[in-house]
């Protein structure tokens, strides 16, 4: 929004990482309802304009947390929950292994994402006015799991069907049908995953 656009930008990063110490993680959050296709690669872009890492969680189907460093980001590590377990789980994260696979985009997939796409910056903004435009439309749940399938960081190991069930059950049916297809993994087959194939 006009309001809050500054906080996306070039400049805002910069100021960000210079007071980050070297291990620290940015963390900011963003309703799809503000983004399109193009801004959503301009943001990742401005992000790895600054910092060495990036990658995007979507822990419900609104929004979109960005995690950005200069340091490696480990999502399966023993500190990734930090604090009350039951914090976690109120939000549908019950272990570590969750928030990892809750990562739509890892460093390497978000800069293949971002690829050539305009940075943010106060003098060219594009958040500043999108959602006001005639036309403008934000992204849907759907829209976004295609948007990212192609770059999506899930890796299939024995556990795989187990966590694209709970993907399912967290509200993510589209993004795990779509992951057991492409990984040709059972998961009581992919298309009992989808309840109305309408969707996909």
């Amino acid at each position: 929004t006009a309001a809050g656009a500054h906080l996306y930008s070039r400049e805002f990063f910069a100021l960000v990482h210079d007071r980050l110490t070297p291990s620290g993680v940015f963390v900011q959050w963003m309703g799809l309802a503000f983004l399109d296709a193009p801004l959503l690669r301009e943001l990742s872009a401005t992000l790895l304009a600054s910092f060495r890492e990036v990658e995007v969680v979507q822990l419900d189907p609104g929004s979109l947390l960005f995690l950005a460093s200069d340091a490696a980001l480990d999502l399966a590590g023993a500190g990734a929950l930090p604090g009350d377990p039951a914090h976690w789980a109120e939000i549908g994260i019950l272990d570590r292994g969750e928030l990892a696979d809750a990562r739509v985009l890892d460093s390497a997939g978000a800069r293949r994402f971002a690829a050539g796409a305009p940075l943010l910056s106060e003098d060219r903004n594009r958040l500043r006015f999108a959602t006001s435009a005639p036309g403008f439309r934000g992204l849907e749940p759907a829209a976004l799991g295609g948007l990212l399938a192609p770059y999506d960081s899930f890796v299939a190991d024995a556990e795989a069907p187990r966590r694209l069930r709970r993907l399912s059950e967290r509200g993510f049916l589209l993004r795990a049908t779509r992951l057991a297809r492409r990984l040709g993994i059972s998961v009581e087959t992919a298309d009992s995953l989808a309840k109305d194939d309408a969707l996909l």
